[in-house]
This record gives structure tokens, C-alpha cells and sequence, in this order.
């Protein structure tokens, strides 16, 4: 999927006059934040075509990022999880009946605020999140994201306002993009080995389909 820009994100509690400050305040990283180019993300896809692969699934990575703002809000009566976007459209050819989408949906820093006062310095943030999508009913099979705690920020070391290049500030959004990719790969390959799933004569005399429900099963949906 299509990254965001990076933004300096603010939280706690500010009034509008606030809010206009802290962001006055915040001009020149923020500034920063949107030079930066945060698709090595998108390597993440990498290592999870590496292991499907190993585990007998035709599995690829696609040539362009899936950009959802394209696609056409999806309505169901059927109960169950659908994507919010359809993105059968992508399958219409046939060769693709699952896809994964691996995204970020918020990176840059995060400050707190009471009022117009810093409670602190700006911390790396980076949250990432994970979908398997059947291509023929727009059902999600899996999904995962973090939760927002302290789990998905990285401390800055050392000084953090060195303008222009903000080095430490950027050095930490670069830990914070590592840590959302291996949340991917935990959720989806670690919770549970995927040799319980896929070393049986079940799941190697499964059809395509009736694989890919077993692999969301063994992935903790």
C-alpha cells in the first residue's frame, strides 16, 4: 500500500489556540518528516513471499504498492469481516485468489502536549498493519495492528533538535520502521510455527482455498 507522508504527530491535551502553537512550534521538523522516504517498508512483503514459498503457497509480491483510495468502498449484508475497499477487482485475472496487504498507517514522531507545554521530546512512532483478503468474497481472513503504548515509539538518542537534517530523530524513525516490519512477521509467522499447519497430509492435500483458511487459522485468526 501507498506510505503516508511522515508527519510530527501531537497528543494530549490542547485547546485550538494550543494546537496552533504546538504546530507553529513544530514547523521545522515536521518539515524534516516529509523529506524522508519510508518505503523500505515495503521490504517486509520480501520476507513474507520467502516464507510462503518455503511452505508450498505460489506466493509473489506485486509490482506497485495497492493504492486503496482508488478502489471502491465495499458494502456486504453477509456477516463477517470485509475489507473496507473491494479489491476483488485485483483478482479478476485469475491467478490471484488471496492477497496480503502489509501497510503503514501512521510514522513520523510523537509528542506529548499539556496545553502548550512539552511533556517530553519527540519519540519515533511507526505502526503498521496486516491483511489477508480473499479476492473472490473481500473477506478478511487475518488482520493485525498494534496496539498504541510504548510498544510502537522508539526513544530518541541523544539530542533530538538538530536542525536541519534532525540525524538522531531520523535515525529513530529507522528503528520504528524495523520494529513495525517485525511485527508483521510475528503476528502472521510467529505466533504458532506454520510447520503445525503445513507439515500434514491435510493441509498437502488441501485445495488452494481450503490452504489459505488453515493458514489464517494457524496465524491466530
Amino acid at each position: 500500500m501507498v506510505i503516508p507522508p511522515l508527519q510530527a504527530y501531537r497528543g494530549g491535551s490542547q485547546g485550538l489556540l494550543d494546537e496552533a502553537i504546538n504546530s507553529a512550534m513544530s514547523e521545522g521538523l515536521g518539515a524534516h518528516l516529509q523529506t524522508l522516504d519510508a518505503s523500505r517498508f515495503h521490504t517486509v512483503a520480501d520476507e513474507y513471499v520467502e516464507k510462503l514459498n518455503a511452505w508450498g503457497f505460489s506466493a509473489r509480491r506485486l509490482p506497485l504498492p495497492v493504492d486503496l483510495a482508488s478502489l471502491p468502498a465495499f458494502k456486504s449484508e453477509s456477516s463477517g469481516e470485509f475489507a473496507e475497499r473491494d479489491l476483488r477487482s485485483l483478482g479478476a485475472s485469475g491467478d490471484i485468489d488471496t492477497l496480503i496487504l502489509l501497510s503503514v498507517y501512521q510514522c513520523g514522531t510523537l509528542r506529548s502536549y499539556y496545553a502548550f507545554i512539552p511533556l517530553g521530546a519527540p519519540v519515533a512512532i511507526c505502526m503498521s498493519k496486516g491483511e489477508m483478503i480473499d479476492l473472490k468474497t473481500n473477506a478478511v481472513r487475518w488482520r493485525a495492528y498494534p496496539e498504541m503504548d510504548a510498544s510502537v515509539t522508539v526513544k530518541v538518542s541523544g539530542e533530538w533538535d538538530e536542525p536541519p537534517d534532525y540525524r538522531n530523530v531520523t535515525a529513530a524513525i529507522a528503528q520504528a520502521i524495523t520494529h513495525a516490519q517485525g511485527f508483521l512477521v510475528k503476528e502472521f509467522f510467529g505466533k504458532r510455527p506454520l510447520s503445525a499447519c503445513t507439515d500434514t497430509p491435510g493441509f498437502r492435500n488441501a485445495s488452494a482455498a481450503e490452504r489459505d483458511q488453515m493458514l489464517a487459522s494457524c496465524s491466530g485468526q
